[in-house]
Parts: structure tokens; sequence; C-alpha cells
């Protein structure tokens, strides 16, 4: 957990800082998810990106497993473009910590999470 506290003490001081790309991002109720980021990709963009790979993903699974290796944030939308849901439904998965492995998968034919977090 000492890792998810650093990471919200963390964009606290971005959101303060002037170089952040977040700056300015301090108003009451900033939330990046619903917000985003100065200068970065929007999540419409993201959701495209991620659509299209899981295109490109889903056929291989018919021959066996598929390893992904994503970022934090971009695996909480992948999971959430893997189930099924608008991307802002990433906000309610809790941010992968790093080298844990998050496993996506299908039982009973539909998409679930496997395992998330998990070291």
């Amino acid at each position: 957990m000492a890792d998810g506290d650093n990471a919200a003490s963390r964009s606290a001081r971005a959101r303060r800082s002037p170089a952040s790309p977040i700056a300015g991002r301090s108003k009451p109720g900033w939330e990046l998810w619903r917000d985003g980021v100065d200068a970065g990709e929007d999540l419409g963009r993201v959701t495209v990106r991620v659509d299209a790979f899981l295109c490109r993903v889903r056929p291989l699974l018919d021959k066996g497993d598929v390893a992904v290796v994503a970022h934090g944030h971009l695996s909480r939308i992948l999971t959430a473009r893997w189930l099924g849901l608008d991307a802002l439904g990433a906000r309610q998965f809790g941010h992968p910590h790093p080298g844990t492995i998050n496993t996506l998968g299908y039982e009973h034919g539909l998409p679930v999470v496997l395992g998330w977090n998990v070291p």
C-alpha cells in the first residue's frame, strides 16, 4: 500500500508544481480521468488506441496466452475496455503497483479480471 500512498503524494505535489504537466489543475474537484492533463493525450484518443490494440490481440488468444506490458493508467483503461466498460470505468480499478501482474481472460465466455495487482 505504501506505493499507492506515494503515488497519491506525487499527484498532489504535481498539481502544485509549476513544472508539472498537470500544473494549474489544482482547482477543487480536479480529477485525472475527467479533466486530463495539459499537453497529454485525451481519454478519447487513448480509448481508440486501446480498442485497436484489443482488436489485434483477441484473435491471437485462440493460439495461446498473450503477454502485454503497459504502465498503470493504460493497464486500467485496457482492463475497462476488455470488460466492455467505458474507458472512464478505468478509474474504478486500483492503480497497479510496479512489477505486479494483472491477468485478463474469459470465464464462461465473458471477459473477466482473473487477477489484479498480483506480486
